[in-house]
């Protein structure tokens, strides 16, 4: 990317998912416009678009906004920087933000797994969670930038995927009784 802020950086590589995902969403509805009613089309292409464009919006953080330069930071044990901020050697607010952050991160990407397929449970989107989330985790790795590669990351978005699909799942029970 370029020399613009992280804010900037992702902003930028969102807008740029979002146009890709506007593409693929609009090719996928015109097939589908040609072998199924309009009415299921549009559905099945908004299902699609929701889940990708919950992709792109934890794509685009994680993966294209660079955080400064050298070789990843790897930290294998979960919670350590909680650890550290708990003990005075570190932030807690901090701490606490970044796993805010990944839970909410992931929370779209449940909901939008389980809004496309109403059979997918919560511990289903959970590991389709962790398997995005360790894809990430090892692409930050080999990328560099500056970025942490971090066990807490892992365990935090498979939460946030699995909260996700349960909301919509108690969302979608409490819709059906009414």
């Amino acid at each position: 990317m370029t020399d613009l802020t992280w804010e900037a950086d992702v902003l930028w590589a969102f807008l740029v998912l979002l146009a890709a995902v506007a593409i693929v969403g609009c090719a996928l509805l015109l097939f589908r416009l040609a072998t199924h009613r309009a009415r299921g089309a549009l559905f099945a292409t908004a299902r699609d678009v929701a889940v990708l464009t919950a992709i792109a919006l934890i794509l685009a953080p994680t993966l294209f906004a660079q955080y400064g330069s050298g070789l990843p930071v790897v930290r294998l044990v979960p919670f350590e920087n909680l650890y550290e901020a708990l003990t005075g050697d570190g932030s807690v607010r901090q701490a606490a933000a970044q796993i805010v952050a990944n839970i909410g991160l992931f929370v779209p990407l449940g909901m939008s797994l389980r809004w496309h397929s109403w059979q997918l449970s919560a511990l289903q989107a959970g590991i389709v969670g962790v398997v995005l989330s360790v894809t990430i985790e090892l692409l930050q790795g080999v990328m560099g930038g500056g970025r942490w590669v971090e066990t807490t990351d892992i365990i935090t978005n498979t939460v946030g995927a699995m909260i996700g699909a349960g909301v919509t799942e108690k969302a979608d029970a409490l819709r059906r009784r009414h």
